[in-house]
């Protein structure tokens, strides 16, 4: 889409201006319905559908979810072909840097990918569910504890095994009244989809947080979200900047919740007032 929108000839005056204002604010487009376009730009909204038409989308949804894919895909490549981590002599500081760009590649296509109304979906999910257990593997399972703590002091608690094992007990008895959090990177272990059959077979929502969009796990959870993937031939090099990229999702889900329960102000330490009936 944004090659198209480069590359458009023959545009009418407000064509232009359009064009021009999706391109300049493209990192916002996602956010904003065609009225937020039409009040910036003193363009109809007949009109804004017409230019989408003309770049083959069917109306501006349509449009703003082929721009926002068409982002997605700019900077996945990006994240994609940055350089290996791994090279001949490279020094401490160039590796740092390196996955400094890689994570903030990754962190930048998330910003595409998450949106206010699957977070939000989420934070609802959440906060009506009778218990939240959480399902994760070594690094995803240490997310999950971050998360589990942030959570607590909005007294919200996610039920967590730390035996791999005995995490099968959680999604057994699971009901329909629950919700699954489960966290997988490559989404293939063999507990992870194990467990995630037995939440389905018990019909309790999945939220899944993994890199593997074709798993068992993502193709099967009621909500999805992506960690971005880079190919390498060495584990570690994808581990680091995927780590971060969950901790990111993980944090978000958090501020939702936050955001639903309108909490304005948290104290790292509850404070209690006592009373003199309280002596």
């Amino acid at each position: 889409m944004i090659n198209k929108m480069l590359r458009i000839n023959n545009l009418t005056g407000s064509d232009e201006i359009l064009n021009n204002f999706f391109l300049k604010n493209i990192n916002r487009i996602a956010y904003m319905t065609i009225y937020d376009i039409s009040k910036n730009t003193y363009i109809s909204t007949s009109t804004i559908v017409r230019y989408c038409k003309k770049l083959g989308a069917s109306g501006y949804k349509d449009f703003k979810l082929k721009l926002m894919n068409s982002q997605i895909n700019s900077h996945q490549t990006r994240f994609n072909n940055l350089v290996s981590l791994q090279q001949e002599n490279i020094s401490l500081i160039d590796l740092v840097n390196n996955l400094c760009v890689q994570s903030i590649e990754g962190l930048h296509s998330l910003t595409y990918s998450l949106n206010a109304t699957t977070l939000n979906k989420i934070a609802a999910l959440l906060l009506k569910s009778k218990k939240i257990y959480g399902i994760g593997v070594g690094n995803s399972f240490i997310k999950l504890q971050e998360l589990q703590f942030k959570l607590l002091k909005l007294g919200i608690s996610i039920e967590l095994i730390n035996f791999q094992s005995e995490q099968f007990y959680l999604a057994y008895y699971s009901t329909p009244h629950d919700v699954a959090l489960v966290i997988s990177y490559s989404g293939t272990t063999a507990e992870i989809i194990n467990d995630s059959k037995i939440f389905n077979a018990n019909q309790t929502p999945i939220i899944a947080i993994t890199a593997n969009e074709d798993s068992y796990l993502a193709q099967n959870a009621n909500i999805f979200l992506k960690i971005p993937r880079m190919n390498s031939k060495h584990e570690f090099e994808s581990e680091l900047p995927a780590d971060i990229c969950t901790q990111f999702i993980t944090t978000s889900i958090y501020l939702s919740v936050l955001k639903q329960l309108n909490i304005k102000q948290l104290t790292s330490t509850p404070i209690i007032k006592f009373t003199d009936k309280n002596v």
